[in-house]
């Protein structure tokens, strides 16, 4: 049940029966829309229990050709004196397209403004074309792009380095201390589901993440398996929460 920032999915798994047949597939907005959304009725301590992470990627920086920055410091630079007027593209607010700009802005002193799309597919063809002149964007869409030179990338945004994009730079690296963002899954049940039934898929999903398949497959679209406990989960959880409320005030509030 995709659409309205995973809002669908929270509160279609939040009203299941809690027999561990309905699972959420929680990602990063899913941490963002408790401080985004005014009327939020689904928090995530309240409503789910986790089960583990599954996987992370992380997003990139990249620039249209025409942009005067071939770094990060570059980039900062241009936005300093040209701030409002430098637009990134997005796709759709409250993605995490939006809040890895958004962050970036906050913690480098700068206003870049958003463009947002519905989706990923037309952002794309626009930032190609020059329509729009950057983005934070996941990499799978954008790779053949920056290794073919139609996109410039400057830097990616997790922690460490990208293995699809080993040259580039993380973002903190580049200059900006201790900025971070990456695209995370996890599953999650509804609350109420008993404790053996939680084990039970945590274990399954640990087993998977252990498969050389899957790990494969993962990697192959960019993604790092993770897994872990629902403890570590719940932990996690916790701090993307109270990391991204930071940004809300920023980025402004939704009011449904």
């Amino acid at each position: 049940r995709a659409g309205a920032s995973g809002n669908i999915a929270s509160e279609t798994v939040a009203r299941a029966t809690p027999d561990g047949y309905t699972i959420l597939l929680a990602t990063l907005p899913n941490a963002v829309n408790e401080s985004l959304y005014k009327n939020f009725k689904y928090p995530f301590s309240e409503h789910f229990v986790p089960i583990g992470l599954v996987a992370q990627t992380s997003n990139v920086l990249v620039v249209h050709p025409s942009i005067q920055a071939n770094t990060v410091s570059e980039l900062i630079a241009l936005a300093k004196t040209k701030p409002g007027d430098i637009l990134y593209a997005t796709a759709g607010k409250a993605t995490a397209t939006h809040f890895a700009a958004e962050l970036f802005n906050m913690m480098a002193g700068v206003k870049m403004m958003p463009v947002h799309y519905k989706g990923g597919g037309e952002t794309i063809k626009d930032l190609v074309s020059g329509e729009v002149k950057v983005m934070f964007s996941t990499i799978p869409p954008v790779l053949g792009f920056v290794r073919d030179g139609s996109l410039r990338g400057l830097g990616t945004t997790g922690l460490k380095r990208d293995a699809a994009l080993p040259d580039l730079p993380t973002i903190a690296e580049a200059g900006v201390n201790g900025y971070s963002l990456t695209l995370w899954f996890g599953l999650a049940a509804p609350a109420g589901t008993p404790r053996d039934v939680v084990e039970k898929i945590s274990g399954a999903l640990k087993q998977a993440l252990n498969s050389s398949d899957t790990q494969a497959a993962l990697a192959k679209q960019g993604y790092e398996p993770l897994g872990g406990t629902p403890e570590e989960f719940a932990t996690f959880m916790r701090s993307e929460i109270e990391k991204w409320a930071k940004l809300v005030p920023v980025i402004g509030t939704i009011g449904d």
